[in-house]
């Protein structure tokens, strides 16, 4: 959930990198440049929180968001 507020609070959203790159094929995909991808999301494990966001530019891996905890290593298996 922490991260979740820190995106919240910075206006930019973060996920694990294999889930970025997935998104990035949709935005990719795109045949039209005002095609718009929307995502509907949750929260791993809480089943407590759904949102709906509307991806504004491709995804750009090496931007940071301060506060973010990566947790990649606790979702890979």
């Amino acid at each position: 959930m922490e991260n979740v507020q820190h995106s919240i609070r910075q206006g930019i959203w973060r996920t694990l990198k294999k889930i970025s790159e997935r998104i990035q094929v949709l935005w990719d995909a795109r045949t039209d440049a005002d095609d718009k991808v929307l995502l509907l999301f949750s929260v791993n494990g809480t089943k407590q929180y759904c949102g709906l966001a509307e991806l504004s530019g491709p995804w750009e891996p090496n931007v940071s968001v301060e506060g973010w905890t990566d947790l990649s290593a606790s979702f890979e298996g």
